[in-house]
């Protein structure tokens, strides 16, 4: 117990760190802190003493997890994805420590030739990323002019990284900001009793060209509300960043409207991905990064420990009640 009350801590502690703002008052942060939040989340939520209930806190939330058991390494690992869940991007190749584990026998030479073909063939990019959560670091773009240095420099650095092919998304989404793929975060719980999914919240990440090709918000990237029941997206925010930071109804670069742009089929589309889930009956809760495509929907990766930003901007987690009976059965 002292273990994983330490752990939290320093996990607290380590993320405060990287969304702190110097202008927040120093009261401020000290409540906040003295109740299991970051300094950011009165702006972000709309924190305060009268609503704090409402909100589930990170210290909490950090101390509960592996939610999952055994599982929750399991799915954080991207090597893993395409095995425990369909509808994922097709997996190229898949390096640990440098070394190659997906295609046995396969010197680089070849492996070169098999990528290269692969692009020709279906005109299109290969993205490269770690293969465990990188929080949108070390992602990039493979072209057929460069896509050799990049991989050997990784093989060099013994890194662990997978390929995969790169999803095309729908046009409302490139028309916001096409130089990233850009990702809903679908945030469930399961009902122990019922067995039956629920959403606990949802909201779509656009890129900047300070985060591009990925989308994560810790890197420039913006993060948007949607109503879950509607598709509709609303307000956006960007983290601490000294050019865009605050709130938005537009994309600051591109300019293109974000709040009130409806997601086509939206309905049909999260009851595919509830469908699929409730079929994993080992997954009890989980954040989803997804992309709806024209031949349905592809899972970029599972999160065990989803951020609750992406959330509790919108949906304070304890005002939902089948949530609130969940957190507390665990």
């Amino acid at each position: 117990m002292i273990k994983k009350i330490y752990n939290s801590l320093r996990w607290f502690i380590s993320r405060e760190k990287k969304l702190s703002d110097p202008s927040i008052p120093f009261s401020q942060k000290i409540w906040c802190w003295k109740n299991g939040f970051f300094s950011l989340h009165p702006e972000l939520y709309g924190l305060n003493k009268g609503n704090k209930d409402n909100f589930l806190d990170n210290v909490t939330y950090k101390r509960k997890h592996p939610i999952n058991g055994i599982y929750s390494k399991l799915i954080d690992n991207k090597a893993f994805l395409h095995t425990v869940f369909p509808h994922t991007a097709e997996i190229q190749v898949i390096f640990q420590k440098g070394k190659e584990i997906s295609r046995v026998g396969l010197d680089l030479g070849d492996l070169f030739e098999s990528l290269e073909k692969w692009i020709l063939k279906n005109n299109q990019s290969l993205i490269i990323k770690p293969l465990q959560g990188s929080g949108g670091t070390g992602v990039e773009e493979l072209k057929s002019d460069n896509y050799k240095e990049q991989i050997k420099e990784r093989i060099i650095n013994r890194d662990s990284f997978i390929i995969n092919e790169k999803i095309s998304q729908l046009r409302y989404s490139n028309e916001i900001f096409p130089d990233s793929l850009n990702t809903i975060r679908f945030v469930f719980f399961r009902d122990l009793e019922s067995q039956e999914i629920h959403i606990a919240g949802c909201s779509h990440r656009f890129g900047t060209s300070f985060s591009a090709p990925a989308d994560n918000a810790k890197r420039g990237g913006i993060f948007t509300e949607i109503d879950h029941e509607t598709g509709v997206l609303g307000r956006s925010f960007v983290y601490l960043h000294k050019k865009y930071g605050g709130w938005h109804d537009i994309h600051p670069e591109t300019k293109a409207p974000i709040k009130g742009v409806q997601i086509p089929n939206w309905s049909q589309g999260i009851q595919k991905v509830i469908g699929t889930l409730s079929h994993l009956t080992w997954l009890k809760y989980g954040g989803l990064d997804l992309v709806f495509t024209e031949g349905g929907f592809k899972v970029i990766e599972i999160n065990s420990l989803p951020d609750l930003e992406l959330v509790q901007m919108k949906n304070p987690l304890f005002q939902n009640q089948d949530f609130s009976n969940f957190f507390k059965s665990l």
